[in-house]
């Protein structure tokens, strides 16, 4: 259809064996080409000419993968491993299954499900091989950037792997979002907003990218911006307990105290941490929030360290230290910073933009720590 005029341009119906979807993609975009006049890029027209057929078991699998792998739970990112790791038996030359690998083991260890050498061993060895396989795999840059960013921290390689990607296919959702995700830690956050707006208009029904938008909203300190994006938000996923606690944040910045509360009572129930439930209810009822919120930082960060000494899944070492830096308690804070640097811990490439940590700003050491991560000179 013309879409200025309503005008009908052109309609055909095409059959072919799963096997050959690829082909009969080839077959229709030529078609489009000879009779809607569309001209394919020299670099569209090779991809196309390359194209392999696929092993429909490995196809569906590797979609059951994506599904599950989109829910950001534990839950669902084992499954995935499992999915795409089917889906590398029955074709282990099929490129998407190995990105789709190399996302699953690069998220397990960035929400601290598993240790981080293992995931970005796995992680990275499953990216490679996907561009191995097709270097023009958009989705496979992606998942090198991924590591790259999240990982290994190196920002120049991350940013030229998605940049890469977005250029194989300007339609890849995930690489407009893991761009979004460089661009808001180095503090770009007009860009960073523009292409997590773009990740979303292209995925509109993927919770995950309603989260990265309203997160980078809330870096960007455009609070009910980010209010607006979190509310829409599902649980549970492992966003959900930070999430939770930014709205609380948000409400308590507003002077609504009562709403601010009873977000942290949800971050906590959604963490599992319903014993600390009851204690910041009655501080609040019998001292107000400031009280209860202290309480809340205190019990959480008993708990939690507890849970830090723990095998794997295991909090985050970032997260305690943004407990004790909104307690004040620096030392603390900068000692599970230290740990989070040595177990080289994906959320911590925000320090430089988290507000968690505002009251550190003026501690040299922060400085320090941030430099170490490559966010300074």
């Amino acid at each position: 259809m013309e879409a200025s005029t309503d005008r009908h341009l052109w309609a055909e119906t095409y059959e072919a064996d799963l096997r050959n979807v690829l082909a009969l993609e080839d077959e229709v975009a030529r078609a489009i080409t000879n009779e809607v006049k569309i001209r394919l890029s020299l670099q569209g027209q090779v991809r196309w000419t390359g194209a392999r057929a696929i092993n429909p078991k490995a196809y569906e699998d590797y979609l059951q993968g994506r599904h599950v792998w989109n829910e950001w739970t534990e839950e669902g990112l084992r499954k995935s491993i499992e999915f795409f790791g089917n889906a590398v038996k029955e074709d282990h030359e099929y490129a998407p299954a190995w990105a789709g690998l190399a996302d699953a083991y690069g998220f397990m260890s960035l929400f601290g499900f598993l240790p981080n050498e293992v995931g970005l061993s796995k992680a990275k060895a499953a990216a490679l091989r996907a561009i191995e396989l097709d270097e023009t795999l958009s989705e496979a840059h992606v998942s090198l950037a991924g590591v790259s960013l999240h990982l290994e921290r190196s920002w120049a390689a991350s940013e030229g792997e998605v940049r890469r990607a977005i250029s194989l296919n300007p339609n890849n959702a995930m690489a407009h979002q893991f761009y979004g995700y460089y661009l808001s830690a180095t503090g770009q956050f007009e860009a960073a907003i523009a292409e997590m707006k773009w990740a979303l208009e292209l995925d509109p029904l993927s919770p995950n990218k309603q989260n990265s938008l309203a997160a980078t909203f809330y870096r960007a300190r455009r609070y009910d911006e980010a209010l607006q994006y979190f509310r829409q938000v599902p649980d549970p996923d492992a966003n959900s307990e930070s999430r939770h606690r930014r709205i609380a944040a948000i409400y308590e910045s507003k002077g609504m105290q009562g709403e601010a509360v009873a977000e942290l009572l949800v971050a906590l129930r959604l963490a599992g941490k319903t014993e600390i439930v009851r204690s910041v209810e009655e501080e609040y009822l019998s001292s107000g929030y400031p009280a209860a919120k202290k309480t809340f930082l205190r019990e959480d960060v008993r708990e939690t360290e507890k849970r830090a000494k723990n095998a794997y899944p295991r909090p985050l070492a970032v997260d305690i230290a943004a407990d004790y830096a909104l307690l004040g308690e620096k030392d603390k804070a900068f000692e599970w910073l230290d740990r989070a640097v040595r177990d080289r811990e994906g959320p911590l490439m925000y320090l430089k933009v988290d507000d968690r940590f505002d009251a550190l700003r003026s501690d040299p050491r922060l400085e320090d720590v941030i430099r170490s991560i490559g966010l300074l000179p």
